[in-house]
């Protein structure tokens, strides 16, 4: 019996330390049928999100907060698209060739794209007039989009990719939050799949990379 014991406790920890990874790679936690988001800051609610499971690719899935490697080979050049802003605008990719770009693809439903987000508004902020960071929303209601971003106050372009055909036409990637820098001839200059501190630092050196070439 007693050369069992650490048998058992190795088994013990082994579970343990599996719960923990999945726990720290993905927000599996959640159904989107479900009428409320977690694992997100704030505890920001959606009133629901049953209609968005025919409109979201389903192989979008968030990703781990510290990934940081290029989501897929894309072309070098950028595909051009036109987009509904959350303004009411249109955003035609191609009207702003000579402007370093930056695509930030994510969803309500998606904790470390909310995560990422504020590092996003700091950026558009700090590139200010250099550099465009768009926010493009995948596959979700205008309204839901709406209430969000009214609640959390951020004010760089939101698109409204709203039958998810961009990111799955154009710019897939295997999951999400996924960021697309576009430099200013229009070529595809770097991806990152993920978020956090790692991906936030990379993508700022680079957008100033992308804004040294330009």
């Amino acid at each position: 019996m007693k050369n069992k014991t650490p048998i058992v406790k190795l088994v013990v920890m082994l579970m343990v330390s599996l719960s923990l990874l999945i726990a720290l790679t993905a927000c599996g936690a959640m159904d989107r049928n479900t009428e409320e988001v977690i694992d997100t800051p704030d505890d920001f609610h959606v009133e629901d999100t049953a209609s968005t499971d025919d409109d979201i690719s389903s192989d979008v899935k968030d990703v781990a907060a510290d990934a940081d490697e290029p989501a897929q080979n894309l072309e070098n050049s950028a595909p051009d698209f036109s987009v509904q802003l959350l303004s009411g605008e249109t955003f035609t990719l191609s009207d702003h060739r000579g402007t370093v770009v930056v695509l930030d693809f994510w969803t309500t439903w998606c904790g470390f794209c909310v995560a990422k987000m504020p590092s996003i508004q700091a950026l558009s902020e700090q590139f200010e007039g250099r550099a465009l960071f768009v926010g493009m929303n995948v596959g979700e209601q205008d309204s839901l989009v709406q209430d969000f971003i009214a609640q959390r106050g951020f004010t760089f372009p939101i698109g409204l990719d709203s039958d998810a055909s961009i990111h799955r036409d154009l710019y897939p990637s295997p999951g999400i939050p996924f960021t697309v820098i576009i430099d200013a001839d229009g070529v595809i200059a770097e991806t990152f799949l993920g978020g956090g501190d790692l991906v936030s630092q990379n993508i700022e050196v680079a957008v100033s990379a992308a804004l040294s070439d330009a």
